[in-house]
């Protein structure tokens, strides 16, 4: 049976991205200090290419989340239709003039997701929280 991984940088009030989603800002106003415990680290540089970095409990973390990968989904072909350069500033994401702004389990059920917490780790700028379906 074939497995998923999921993984997702959240802040603690469920949201993974910023208002005012723009080529500038692809994750939209603010999105991208979501992700600011990633660069600096040593595992980080190293995927792009780049030497020297920083280790921390969050490098174990990273390291494990790249092993035994066999696809990664991400990028802007997720986030809209166009494809190839951007034609004009008009497309502002799949929910029109009415952008929703809200938090990613905002509507769930309680009881919906049938998860486990099987570990915690605290590290700079980040807590990585690791779930199982139960």
């Amino acid at each position: 049976m074939a497995k998923l991984r999921l993984s997702i940088t959240m802040s603690l009030d469920g949201y993974v991205g910023g208002p005012d989603q723009s080529q500038e800002n692809p994750l939209g106003v603010g999105g991208m200090e979501l992700h600011q415990w990633l660069f600096p680290l040593t595992e980080f540089r190293d995927m792009h290419g780049e030497e020297g970095g920083e280790v921390n409990a969050s490098s174990a973390v990273v390291e494990e989340r790249r092993a035994n990968i066999g696809a990664t989904i991400m990028g802007r072909n997720m986030f809209g239709p166009v494809r190839g350069p951007w034609p004009d500033e008009s497309w502002r994401g799949w929910w029109g003039d009415d952008p929703p702004g809200a938090r990613l389990f905002d509507r769930l059920e309680p009881g919906a997701l049938k998860l486990k917490q099987i570990r915690s780790v605290d590290a700079p700028g980040v807590t990585h929280i690791k779930y199982e379906v139960s």
